[in-house]
């Protein structure tokens, strides 16, 4: 439905939990990988061209371990299980090496890392020159330029 009334050249975007990172919740089986796998491709053959995975904050009963990247796994087997979907790879990513060997390793399409950003502000520049790549500034800030390069 979303598809057919949304401009063709703009991609539509879904964040979905892979898993509630628990056996069951107090009603029966808790959501996990297989469940998110068949969904991904549902809404894949529906028009969906961006596929953001995360895992967890459903339940109370959650046991998370957070260490870098420990959310990659999922966005991993989507992607190797879900042809023809891109998929964003979250879960503590906390510099540009790390983001640049999720993709290099082909686990995700795309990589965010939006509590980083919040702490850390300038993390598009801070990596750009950790991986020696000419971060583009927008014209607006581009005086700036001479204080961050």
């Amino acid at each position: 439905v979303v598809r057919a009334n949304f401009p063709a050249e703009k991609p539509i975007f879904l964040r979905l939990s892979a898993s509630d990172l628990v056996e069951e919740v107090v009603d029966g089986p808790s959501w996990d990988i297989e469940q998110t796998i068949q969904v991904a491709q549902w809404v894949r053959d529906a028009g969906v061209d961006v596929l953001d995975v995360s895992s967890g904050g459903n339940t109370a009963q959650q046991k998370i371990t957070a260490s870098p990247g420990y959310q990659v796994p999922f966005a991993e087997r989507i992607k190797k299980a879900v042809p023809g979907l891109a998929i964003i790879a979250v879960g503590i990513i906390l510099d540009g090496k790390q983001a640049e060997d999720i993709l290099e390793q082909e686990k995700a399409d795309l990589v965010a890392a939006g509590r980083t950003f919040l702490r850390h502000p300038s993390f598009a520049l801070n990596a750009s020159r950790e991986l020696n790549v000419k971060a583009a500034f927008s014209q607006q800030y581009s005086r700036g330029r001479t204080i961050h390069s």
